[in-house]
């Protein structure tokens, strides 16, 4: 999407003004972007634009996309289909695919972590018997000597396989990134069960892992230690 973006129009929460920003001024990143951070809470986003090119879309980027769509050039409609459906094997959309589709999608962020920090939660996780001596822990590069993290198979690999519940809330049964309110939970009994799987894969590895839905509704003491910064 950042690579298309050309404006976004915004509104300003305080005051109802409308704004415009450049692609710039959103700061995208992975999973990221100004409105997360400096601009969080100021704005409601109204409508973004986009350049689009006429023609057949690119070679998907992402692996799993890549080895789904097969060689060739592909039509963009053809990659959207196939990322829906993807996405709705993975209990990924919401309100398709059954009850484990009542999800706010992937609940954690793959962490960003240094290169030593990955090497630890590797050694932690071959030392409790999760990884076998012929095993590697799922790595990819970041840059800058950092290290991004498979968020799910760290939260399996800690003990919470995919369909772990407390009551209403647990894991879907098709990705264990998925936190699925399957009946009557609350806010709170999502956020207290998130706080749990958080808190086994730092006790187990040693990674923190930071939610990526917005909490809204919540007070600031009722949240702060969720979504604060990741932490090696």
């Amino acid at each position: 999407m950042s690579d298309v973006v050309t404006r976004v129009v915004v509104i300003e929460r305080a005051t109802g003004g409308i704004e415009q920003l450049s692609p710039q001024a959103c700061a995208f990143g992975y999973r990221d972007s100004a409105f997360k951070r400096e601009l969080r809470g100021r704005f409601i986003v109204a409508s973004v634009e986009l350049a689009l090119s006429e023609g057949r879309a690119a070679p998907p980027r992402y692996a799993e996309l890549a080895r789904a769509m097969g060689p060739g050039e592909h039509a963009a409609a053809a990659v959207r289909q196939k990322v829906i459906e993807l996405r709705t094997s993975k209990a990924m959309v919401y309100g398709a695919g059954g009850p484990d589709n009542q999800s706010a999608g992937s609940f954690f962020m793959n962490p960003i972590v240094s290169a030593e920090a990955a090497d630890r939660a590797e050694q932690r996780a071959r030392a409790r018997g999760a990884l076998s001596p012929a095993e590697k822990m799922p790595r990819f590069d970041a840059q800058e000597g950092r290290v991004k993290l498979a968020a799910g198979w760290l939260i399996e690999r800690s003990g919470f396989q995919k369909g772990t519940a407390h009551g209403p809330v647990g894991l879907s049964t098709k990705h264990a990134l998925a936190i699925v309110n399957r009946g009557g939970a609350t806010a709170s009994d999502i956020v207290s069960f998130a706080r749990f799987i958080r808190d086994g894969v730092q006790a187990q590895l040693g990674v923190r892992l930071v939610p990526e839905p917005e909490l809204v509704g919540f007070a600031p003491r009722e949240i702060d230690d969720l979504v604060g910064p990741a932490v090696d």
